[in-house]
């Protein structure tokens, strides 16, 4: 995982990684027998930020984040964090003046004028290229909105990602999508 996780830093940073909501935002993690999410956030010019959400009971003072990087990636393992509950970053500036913010990787969001990001896992999904090309639909830039979201009929197939075009454009070939 270490290694994996400095990959992705670096990769991140570099400007080249191209599916960061993988990364950043909340995912579920297991460690020791114990379930919870990850939350990671780039906040460059933070001094400090905060988890807060139904999991800490929206106390600023139980989940603080970690810097793992001098580019301004921050990190924090919550264990008792489950899909569904509510959150948000509470950014610190260089004045030490806070602000609660929505995580704009978050899978899923409130709505209706409330503005807490949502725990939410996507394991399973799959992105719309993917969906084409298996479909065979690449020439089609219209597609239903609902169709794009149930995406849950190819949850056993894994997700290929724009940053492996190699064996995205193998696959393809191999299924006469072109």
């Amino acid at each position: 995982m270490e290694n994996k996780n400095n990959e992705q830093l670096y990769l991140f940073h570099q400007g080249t990684y191209y599916c960061a909501y993988e990364y950043l935002g909340a995912h579920p993690f297991e460690e020791n027998g114990k379930t919870g999410y990850i939350f990671r956030t780039w906040a460059p010019n933070a001094s400090k930020i905060n988890v807060v959400g139904d999991f800490n009971l929206w106390d600023n003072t139980k989940n603080p984040m970690k810097k793992i990087s001098e580019g301004g990636v921050w990190e924090a393992k919550i264990y008792g964090a489950k899909q569904f509950d509510k959150y948000k970053f509470e950014i610190f500036d260089k004045n030490n003046y806070a602000r609660l913010k929505a995580d704009p990787y978050a899978f899923m969001n409130e709505t209706n004028g409330k503005t807490a990001s949502i725990v939410y896992d996507i394991e399973g999904y799959i992105n719309i290229i993917t969906y084409r090309a298996l479909t065979h639909d690449l020439k089609n830039h219209y597609y239903n909105r609902a169709n794009y979201r149930d995406f849950t009929l190819f949850e056993n197939l894994k997700e290929f990602c724009l940053s492996d075009l190699t064996t995205f454009a193998d696959w393809c070939e191999d299924n006469d999508v072109f």
